[in-house]
């Protein structure tokens, strides 16, 4: 038994301090990486070809305000914009009529050159309209 252990250990050194072992490491981890590619493969097959991957169901806020986003803002900021936008969709504090006289109102400003912030006008009359698409309303004709 003892003449065991000592060949085992012996064995343990050689490993150790060579590189006869190493070459069976790199080997397992071949295999495992195989092994794993393989079982990815087999799955997404089983699926049609299709993988696993499930979208997120998208908040209609937040593509709002990612496209307001995208259109150059000139008065407003991210935080001003999302806090107008969730008063604008709110019906309690905007009716569907309030937020049409709100798009006239804000569109008409934006071409008046008498009017002095147009950028803001650009800006609230670009939110008063994402808030109408997302309430499901049409603007106003205008006068």
């Amino acid at each position: 038994m003892n003449g065991d252990v000592s060949y085992i250990q012996a064995q343990a050194r050689a490993f150790w301090a060579g590189q006869a072992g190493a070459v069976s490491v790199k080997m397992i981890v071949a295999l495992v990486a195989t092994i794993a590619m393989v079982l990815v493969v087999g799955s997404v097959n089983l699926r049609g070809g299709q993988a696993a991957v499930v979208a997120a169901p998208a908040d209609p806020v937040e593509i709002a305000v990612a496209d307001l986003l995208q259109r150059p803002m000139q008065s407003l900021d991210e935080t001003q914009l999302r806090v107008r936008l969730a008063r604008h969709l709110d019906p309690a504090q905007r009716s569907a009529a309030q937020l049409r006289h709100a798009h006239r109102v804000w569109a008409g400003r934006m071409m008046d050159s008498r009017f002095a912030d147009r950028g803001l006008a650009h800006d609230m009359a670009a939110i008063t309209q994402a808030a109408l698409a997302l309430r499901g309303l049409s603007p106003a004709p205008s006068r």
